[in-house]
């Protein structure tokens, strides 16, 4: 999923620190209340500007009742979280209750945090990604192509070809 989508933060496989991703860094104001300031450059893929308001809507859009969040489920159940955008590139994020480790939480919402407009984000399968997912087999194989106006480096590789096999330890036998 990180070849198509990005979050604020990340951790570090090295030391399990968190480090910057779309968030270039972040502040903890009080035991609910954090500020997030964000990468400026990045464009989504039809070309509008990544923003403050992008991650308030995905905020939103995880607590909507009609929106299956497996996210929400796993790392955001017990806590309601809140976004207003600052600026263009700062963002705070208020919870019910205290969330130390909220910059590594927002390591974990990769599918909320897509490169993808706003208006395409309401439906499962965002229109956007047409122009990266270049084909795709559900089950069987999907294939991307390399964003050429990503903000970070440009990735060595302009094609990929995910292809799912099964393997034989993965089969149920019944005997």
């Amino acid at each position: 999923m990180r070849n198509i989508l990005e979050t604020l933060t990340e951790m570090n496989p090295a030391d399990s620190s968190i480090m910057p991703r779309l968030a270039t860094s972040w502040k903890r104001i009080d035991a609910n209340t954090w500020h997030f300031f964000l990468r400026k450059g990045v464009k989504f893929h039809d070309g509008k500007d990544f923003n403050a308001e992008a991650v308030v809507f995905n905020i939103k859009r995880m607590y909507d009742k009609r929106i299956e969040s497996v996210i929400k489920l796993r790392y955001f159940g017990n806590v309601i979280m809140e976004g207003k955008a600052l600026d263009n590139h700062a963002v705070e994020l208020k919870t019910d209750i205290p969330q130390p480790l909220l910059p590594t939480l927002m390591g974990t919402l990769t599918p909320l945090f897509a490169q993808i407009p706003l208006q395409t984000q309401k439906i499962r399968i965002p229109s956007a990604l047409v122009r990266i997912i270049v084909k795709w087999d559900a089950g069987m194989q999907i294939v991307l192509e390399r964003f050429d106006g990503y903000w970070g480096k440009k990735p060595e590789v302009t094609k990929a070809i995910y292809v799912w096999r099964t393997e034989s330890s993965c089969e149920r036998r019944w005997y």
